[in-house]
């Protein structure tokens, strides 16, 4: 349980047998052990698969050994045939030969059986008693030599002992107890035998074989620890890479667990925010005094930051939780650039900057929807941080990529931090956090958009001259291509006036959406749940537009219900479901048969666009 090896340390090597052999049944909860005793109980294990692996070494060499124990004694006895009488010889060899027979029937068992825990005590006695037999038959075959042999003969069997020494190294190394039992015994009564002929030269050959015998002790030691050190180490860099696969996945799984409590938790958050930014809406429309005007305009500002914010955030758990996938299609950036133009030249003209875009008539390969997110935060973020001069927007091509290009006058970014810039609220400007300066997540979405349409992301920046940021979109393969997304969508009904039923289990979100549609003209009845909404078509109410929860009281979905209730009219209404859940998969495949989702907090823009199925106005505030 704690020795490295059998005779690797200081501790008896019998008693390190013993306690090897009975490691299986020292089990301790570990639940019941202080934190000191577990990191004993953990050495002590890693010390006992150290042995067992060794032990195992000992197993492979189990074929070496089974040769030269059955093909050397016979190849001794053939030499010493005319020194010693074949008796002797016969009783010489016997036991090497039993020996050899018994390491056979081993190795088939271990083969049928491979060495665990509960044999390995066992089979390290069996190789250290076969191993000490053998060395002392070898041994023996010295002092009989000596005696009676000529110097040439002694040489012979001294030659062979001393290479039978060293490829113990080797095949015994592994455990050093085996290995002195083996050679210490073999090589002793030679050294004995030399020193009682008190002959000089004889002298010299036993003082050399001494020294021979500690040189290979001492090898042995080395490479006993170096097998030791070896395997040691790959099971620490085993149980390291377990532990970093595991605390790879409990990160995943808590980066997982996080993405989904806040798309559930912030749920919460965005029903009265959504409520809110309704009845605002509903406000101004109402609003007929000049002096609230001041009023209103700071709350819409506050309201638009806040809205700001939960957008972002909402994104953010989207691409984390991988509820966006691209829809890729061939598009034309001309068309794109000169919306996303349109759209930003009020605010950086509001500054005092030039808004320039240059758009040849490329096409790309991409999804429209990112990619325009993607540039209106690059485009927004130039503004914000460029106080003279101008934005630049130009796209050229690079083989079969289209680089679009962001460039700016503005404060710039140091080359230390531009790495930094992409992680969510990190401003460099912005220190006092002011909300007119943005939020620090614009550029954390665009990171993570990039990776989503694999568009890599590069940034070139001078502090105090201004920066460019470009975006790599591969070009479409025909340079002329049919614009699936491109230009607004013509309202479906062309009226003014439509009857529209609201279903949500919010009682603030059904006034709020209930008294600001009727502000805009439309007649709306509202309904939290399918039975109110049937008791409206009992009524004589048939709605032109129905405006869904996706979620429900009790786990209702709302896609479910809207079906239900479509089959029930004779005409298909207009779908619009309003969803704070970034994994609303299902509403997002009936959005394909020409329903809208809409994300919480809504503003009314965004709503009013959505019922006239302004495409282009819905792109810009979804």
């Amino acid at each position: 349980m704690g020795p490295a090896s059998l005779g690797g340390s200081a501790r008896p090597w019998l008693r390190r047998m013993a306690r090897a052999s009975g490691s299986a049944s020292a089990v301790v909860s570990g639940s019941t052990l202080g934190a000191g005793e577990r990191d004993r109980r953990a050495s002590q294990d890693l010390e006992l698969r150290v042995e067992l692996e060794q032990a195992r070494l000992l197993v492979k060499q189990l074929p070496v050994l089974i040769m030269t124990g059955t093909l050397l004694p016979f190849l001794m006895v053939i030499a010493l045939g005319r020194e010693l009488p074949l008796r002797i010889l016969g009783a010489w060899m016997a036991p090497l030969l039993f020996i050899a027979i018994l390491r056979v029937f081993w190795l088939r068992e271990l083969r049928r059986h491979p060495l665990d825990e509960r044999l390995l005590g066992r089979f390290l006695y069996k190789m250290f008693f076969t191993a000490l037999i053998t060395g002392a038959v070898w041994g023996a075959l010295g002092i009989f030599l000596y005696s009676t042999s000529n110097l040439p003969t002694q040489l012979l069997l001294l030659v062979v002992i001393t290479g039978l020494v060293a490829g113990a190294v080797s095949s015994l190394g592994s455990n050093m107890a085996i290995f002195l039992a083996f050679s210490a015994p073999m090589l002793l009564p030679h050294i004995a035998a030399l020193l009682m002929f008190r002959d000089q030269h004889l002298l010299i050959l036993a003082v050399l074989t001494m020294a021979f015998l500690l040189s290979m002790t001492f090898v042995a030691r080395n490479t006993n620890r170096a097998i030791h050190n070896a395997i040691r180490l790959r099971f620490e860099n085993e149980a390291l890479a377990e532990e970093r696969d595991r605390q790879r996945q409990l990160a995943e799984e808590a980066s997982a667990d996080k993405s989904r409590f806040l798309a559930a938790a912030s749920h919460d958050l965005r029903q009265p925010l959504h409520a809110l930014s309704l009845f605002f809406g509903s406000l101004q429309e109402r609003n007929q005094q000049a002096n609230l005007i001041p009023i209103l305009e700071p709350i819409k500002q506050s309201l638009d930051s806040l809205h700001g914010l939960f957008s972002s955030l909402m994104d953010l758990s989207k691409l984390d939780a991988g509820a966006q996938r691209p829809s890729v299609r061939d598009f034309s950036l001309r068309a794109l650039l000169q919306q996303i133009e349109i759209e930003h030249f009020v605010t950086a003209r509001a500054k005092g900057l030039s808004l320039r875009v240059f758009a040849p008539d490329y096409w790309v390969a991409s999804d429209r929807v990112m990619l325009k997110r993607m540039l209106d935060n690059l485009i927004a973020n130039a503004i914000r941080y460029t106080e003279r001069g101008g934005v630049l927007v130009g796209c050229r091509r690079r083989g079969h990529f289209i680089a679009i290009e962001v460039w700016d006058t503005g404060i710039g970014i140091p080359h230390d931090q531009q790495s930094e810039i992409f992680r969510e609220f990190v401003q460099l400007a912005n220190a006092e956090r002011n909300r007119e300066r943005g939020l620090g997540l614009g550029l954390a979405i665009l990171r993570r958009l990039s990776l989503l349409l694999d568009h890599p992301v590069a940034v070139v920046s001078r502090p105090g001259r201004g920066s460019k940021f470009s975006i790599l979109a591969p070009a479409a393969e025909l340079d002329v291509a049919p614009n699936t997304l491109g230009g607004p969508v013509p309202p479906t009904e062309g009226r003014e006036r439509a009857q529209i039923l609201v279903i949500d289990d919010d009682r603030q979100v059904r006034e709020a959406t209930t008294t600001l549609l009727s502000d805009w003209g439309h007649e709306v009845r509202s309904s939290p749940d399918e039975s109110g909404a049937l008791a409206h078509f009992e009524n004589g109410f048939l709605p032109h537009v129905l405006i869904v929860d996706y979620r429900l009281s009790h786990g209702q979905s709302g896609v479910q219900v809207a079906q239900r209730l479509v089959r029930r009219l004779a005409r298909r209404p207009q779908l619009l479901f309003i969803s704070g859940d970034p994994l609303a998969q299902d509403a997002r495949e009936l959005a394909k048969d020409g329903a809208i989702l809409l994300n919480k907090p809504l503003s009314p823009t965004a709503l009013r666009a959505a019922i006239a199925r302004d495409q282009s106005e819905l792109e810009q505030n979804l």
